[in-house]
């Protein structure tokens, strides 16, 4: 590897990954039990980068890329050199004032004027196209050096999973980034990727409704990758996925940082939970997900208990069944699905229009 590939790799590496192999990361086997099928194979690539200087190696990297593409779509002969060009320009004006001497000397006077214009504005065009240029970069440099990572869901590299790995304190950080990333790939192949719950905000106390911190948080897309971690949690410590509702809440209880929140209201319930039979875990992480889940929960039962009840009962386990589909197997998604009644609370604050 010579020094520039050297420096390059220091800033950030590109890995082809598939959804496969990413899921057999996270549960160590896959599919994971009693699971039977993996349908979902999606090929994408893992960006990691370096905090500001490799990203910014990224966004210029890309923007070469879309000048070159574009370049390419407006070139109509772009196997031809420069004389040739210009020869067939000239060939092109000559036939055209054959036919119309009034149009050739039209678009003679046409650019003896355009061209003085072009020549007087041109360092100012070139002034807003890098003032334009710039705002996009710091826009794009800002928002991603405040993050640890993001999935690209734009239309032309929806397939590319973004990692600031010096955001990263341990590899345990890194490998939960990448799994929660993943999951926001696979939302995005499976369903609307684009709807993060209709009235989502009901489930907060009014002081909250306005928080952007816990918007973010109850956005379905984000809950459903947070309950991802603690599902692959579970599984290493019980080497099989619950596959009945109960057996759903006793996963949730089991997890060592909000599985007392949840217990407290399944006896609200009424729901019978033997809890010498229950498997405890922990997830990994210096900043586990489950307890941001945690805390979404506490914020429900203490403004309405009801809500918290619906968010166990009817939300949870209609995200639980969309991970299963994400997770490859739609027949046991399906099975699990059967054991909810729909409609719920979940269509009414996290469907779709």
């Amino acid at each position: 590897m010579n020094l520039k590939n050297k420096i390059k790799s220091y800033f950030y590496t590109i890995e082809i990954k598939n959804s496969r192999d990413q899921l057999q990361e996270d549960f160590g086997v896959h599919p994971p039990a009693p699971l039977l099928k993996s349908e979902n194979n999606i090929q994408f690539e893992l960006i990691k980068y370096q905090g500001l200087i490799g990203r910014s190696i990224i966004f210029i990297k890309d923007f070469k890329s879309e000048i070159n593409k574009s370049r390419i779509e407006l070139n109509e002969q772009p196997n031809l050199n420069v004389n040739q060009r210009i020869h067939n320009f000239f060939t092109f004006t000559q036939k055209s004032s054959q036919n119309n001497p009034l149009k050739m000397v039209l678009s003679f006077l046409g650019l003896l004027v355009a061209l003085p214009l072009v020549i007087i504005l041109a360092p100012l065009i070139i002034m807003y196209v890098v003032f334009i240029l710039l705002r996009l970069y710091l826009k794009v440099i800002r928002s991603d050096s405040q993050t640890g990572g993001y999935f690209d869901a734009s239309s032309k590299n929806c397939n590319r999973i973004f990692i600031n790995a010096k955001k990263k304190k341990t590899a345990a950080d890194l490998h939960v980034h990448i799994s929660h990333e993943h999951i926001h790939l696979l939302q995005f192949k499976s369903q609307n990727y684009n709807e993060p719950g209709l009235n989502r905000a009901l489930f907060l106390p009014p002081e909250y409704r306005n928080d952007q911190r816990f918007l973010y948080l109850m956005d379905r897309r984000e809950i459903e990758a947070r309950l991802h971690e603690s599902v692959l949690s579970y599984f290493k410590y019980a080497k099989e996925l619950p596959t009945t509702t109960v057996g759903f809440i006793e996963l949730l209880i089991g997890d060592e940082k909000f599985g007392e929140k949840i217990y407290l209201i399944a006896r609200e319930i009424g729901i019978e939970i033997d809890i010498n039979k229950l498997i405890h875990y922990q997830t990994r992480g210096s900043q586990s997900t489950s307890t941001e889940i945690a805390l979404l929960i506490y914020v429900m039962h203490r403004n309405n208990v009801e809500f918290a009840q619906q968010f166990l009962l009817e939300v949870l386990p209609v995200m639980y069944e969309n991970l299963l589909s994400y997770y490859g197997d739609q027949e046991t998604s399906k099975a699990f699905q059967s054991e909810i009644l729909r409609p719920n609370a979940y269509d009414i604050y996290f469907g779709k229009a």
